[in-house]
């Protein structure tokens, strides 16, 4: 069950049938909101344990569902994590290698699959509102990109960062012109106006894609949000807060904690504005909701003060601080309130999630590497998938480049070819991704050790060489399929009549 190169349609739904039938599905389909933070670390909200920022909403969504404490980004990094997001499929796979910059022209091809798009033909109804950062979108070469692409009916976007007050933002090919609030009010404001709009059909399911910049730079959260922290209280109380451990060097200015606690919060109040929304139109009964970051915290930059927890590492690091994030869902009368579940879900099991939950067809014939885990939340012990846990970042930062994980068990990886964050942006630097292999293995197990303190692969030898054998064998699996940019190039140049019928 490792290899899925066959069309999912014949075992997208084997899992419906132990809880919800055809006909459940087929006479309500539930709204879906799917929302995405940005660098906010495991340990960010209050229900995650941050003994500073106060988060109720959000809280208070995890005391209505099940609050996941094994939940993962798909990578350690911004656009590949959201590449696997709407495709389900590693980001390697589709040649999301790295951080893409809207002056850049690599993007997310067109040519691959999203679940909006499947949704879509399921009947639904889809909107995005916030930060894109998978290509640009603004000029002729980048517009195959853009989230209409990907099968979005409305939608506002970034291409990547932007602050509060912002002009850079395009809604449905046009120029927003300039609006008015932090990130987290204009993005949110957009989906409560779609939902009042013209455009919206009362009578289709919607989808509802928030991805938010929060907490992201720039930290420019509204001063009522971050004076709350602007105090010598909140900023002792914040040296007692995780940072990552070893290997993660705090470049951020500690007179500035206060900002990012106000985005924190500032974002929690956002977020609780439109599930108010929902509950004042009557919607939230019949809406299935998700939150989660695309990446651990980071740590370099100027107002960043993100927390993983009590896990080591932080964004771009392949220990769990790198991409262990927070996971929320609430399906009312489907999931118990107030459950806590520590299996292991992750970025690419979403697409397969979704479209279970909306009754969706998964109409690929390429590698899937996520599985649904609507069987878990209806009472299954675990997620089944076609393809192991594996992490691949070229240019980790830590000193590791991979990750596989088995249960308990994780090994981790250096690769033979270095690179920076400008390699594979240009085409004659994409051999350190095609031609690398793995060296330098370390093996944890995260249940006697979530901090990743000791490598105990001396002490385990049987499971070091088999998961050895494992990673190299996904390394090379993922490896083989990646998409070469030259060749890519050429063919999306060419290719403007598949990406019309899309």
């Amino acid at each position: 069950m490792m290899k899925l190169k066959t069309t999912l349609r014949t075992i997208a739904f084997a899992a419906v049938s132990l809880v919800i039938t055809t006909g459940d599905m087929a006479a309500e389909k539930p709204n879906i909101l799917f929302i995405l933070a940005d660098d906010l670390g495991y340990g960010d909200l209050g229900c995650y344990g941050h003994p500073v920022v106060k988060t109720p909403h959000l809280d208070q969504l995890a005391t209505q569902g099940v609050r996941f404490t094994d939940c993962h980004s798909a990578s350690n990094n911004c656009s590949p994590s959201r590449a696997a997001i709407l495709t389900g499929r590693h980001p390697y796979r589709v040649g999301i290698y790295d951080f893409l910059s809207g002056s850049k022209p690599f993007y997310l091809h067109p040519e691959e699959k999203s679940v909006a798009s499947m949704l879509k033909a399921a009947g639904y109804q889809t909107m995005f509102s916030g930060k894109w950062h998978l290509g640009g979108f603004t000029d002729a070469k980048g517009k195959l990109a853009r989230p209409d692409a990907f099968g979005f009916d409305h939608w506002l976007a970034c291409e990547h960062n932007f602050s509060r007050d912002p002009d850079s933002l395009v809604r449905n090919g046009k120029p927003a012109g300039n609006l008015t609030g932090s990130q987290a009010t204009v993005t949110v404001e957009e989906c409560i106006d779609w939902l009042d709009s013209e455009d919206r059909d009362p009578n289709k399911p919607f989808c509802m894609f928030l991805w938010l910049n929060e907490s992201h730079s720039p930290i420019t959260p509204s001063r009522e949000w971050s004076d709350i922290y602007n105090n010598d209280a909140a900023r002792t109380a914040a040296l007692e807060v995780p940072l990552g451990g070893p290997g993660v060097v705090r470049k951020s200015n500690p007179k500035l904690v206060h900002r990012y606690y106000g985005c924190v919060a500032e974002m929690d109040h956002e977020v609780g504005r439109l599930l108010k929304v929902l509950d004042d139109k009557n919607l939230s009964k019949n809406t299935f909701v998700m939150f989660t970051s695309d990446n651990g915290p980071e740590h370099r930059q100027g107002g960043s003060w993100g927390s993983p927890g009590v896990f080591r590492g932080a964004k771009g690091h392949m220990h769990e601080g790198g991409h262990r994030v927070p996971g929320i869902v609430r399906w009312p009368q489907k999931v118990k309130p107030g459950t806590v579940s520590d299996v292991t879900i992750n970025g690419t099991d979403i697409l397969p999630t979704l479209c279970e939950v909306g009754g969706a067809e998964m109409t690929t014939t390429v590698t899937v590497d996520g599985g649904s885990f609507v069987p878990l939340l209806l009472g299954a012990k675990e997620v089944s998938r076609p393809q192991p846990l594996f992490w691949w970042m070229y240019h980790s930062r830590g000193g590791k480049q991979a990750a596989l994980r088995e249960g308990d068990w994780k090994i981790i990886a250096a690769q033979t070819l270095g690179g920076d964050d400008k390699s594979t942006k240009n085409r004659a630097g994409m051999h350190v991704v095609k031609e690398s292999k793995l060296i330098e293995f370390e093996l944890y197990n995260l249940k006697n050790d979530a901090g990743e303190s000791r490598d105990v692969s001396a002490e385990n030898p049987e499971r070091f060489e088999a998961m050895k054998k494992r990673i190299n064998a996904q390394f090379l699996n993922v490896q083989a399929e990646a998409r070469d940019w030259p060749t890519w190039g050429t063919k999306l140049k060419n290719n403007k009549k598949s990406a019309k019928q899309k």
